[in-house]
């Protein structure tokens, strides 16, 4: 702005010289002495005429452009995908809200400028924030995670970014929010799988190999040449337990591959 300023201030100066040289040299050349007082204030005037026409013009060029350039960033924080507030720092009033944030939390835009940052957290976070705000504010800060709540009272998590800025020549900072809630779920769900897999493996390598031993020991102690020894009777006895115990391992492990299938199968309908 202050470049087009100074371009066309020495456009008009410029303009100036040139016009005033050039009404001399034209009296001068015609050689014009009843030229006198009434003609140079008629070239004047006509010389801020014209010049007046021009600058008009080229401000009204130069507004112009400085608006569009304002729109377009006004649609990058109205039109922008992701929910963007502007709030003030002294009072944490939101002075400006995007449609992304009036539909993701669920408020009109008067109702959502009539609230604090503080509103769009459930009570248990208030302190965490009121911490937060009291250190030093970099010009740019990655906030983190933080449980945010809509007009419904449902309560989700989101990732906070926020850059410092001017609104309406107070001190504020303009806000974007990530809706990491879907994300989190499905990190939560996958270490849930994790476990119940580990379970899996614990008993396959601990449980089953266990009777899976025995078994084999038991078959080793069986007299081949004396079916009726009473080594045999106990032999049997003993696999007999040792095949129930195996049999309950198996049954825990399919409960366990079961459950793991139906997770997956709601996560596919979801």
């Amino acid at each position: 702005m202050r470049r087009t300023a100074v371009l066309y201030s020495g456009i008009y100066t410029l303009g100036g010289v040139c016009w005033l040289l050039g009404a001399a040299l034209i009296v001068l050349t015609l050689d014009l002495p009843s030229f006198g007082f009434a003609g140079i204030l008629l070239l004047v005037l006509i010389f801020c005429g014209i010049t007046a026409l021009l600058l008009y013009g080229a401000l009204m060029h130069a507004f112009r452009k400085l608006d569009d350039r304002r729109n377009q960033y006004k649609r990058l924080f109205e039109e922008n995908p992701n929910p963007m507030w502007v709030y003030d720092q002294q009072s944490l009033k939101i002075l400006a809200v995007n449609g992304a944030a009036l539909q993701t939390y669920g408020f009109s835009l008067q109702e959502f400028l009539g609230l604090t940052i503080l509103d769009l957290r459930p009570e248990k976070e208030v302190a965490k924030l009121h911490e937060n705000l009291r250190s030093e504010s970099p010009v740019y800060s990655m906030s983190g995670t933080w449980l945010h709540r809509k007009k419904s009272g449902e309560e989700f998590w989101v990732s906070i970014y926020s850059h410092r800025t001017q609104f309406n020549k107070r001190s504020a900072r303009l806000v974007l929010a990530l809706d990491i809630n879907d994300r989190l779920q499905a990190e939560q769900r996958i270490l849930e799988q994790n476990d119940k897999l580990r379970e899996i493996a614990h008993l396959q390598s601990h449980n089953v190999r266990r009777p899976v031993a025995s078994i084999m020991g038991l078959i080793g102690l069986f007299d081949k040449n004396n079916l009726n020894s009473e080594i045999n009777s106990l032999v049997i006895e003993k696999l007999d337990v040792v095949c129930k115990e195996l049999d309950l391992t198996i049954h825990k492990i399919v409960e366990k591959t079961y459950e793991l299938e139906t997770d997956s199968a709601a996560e596919d309908l979801a």
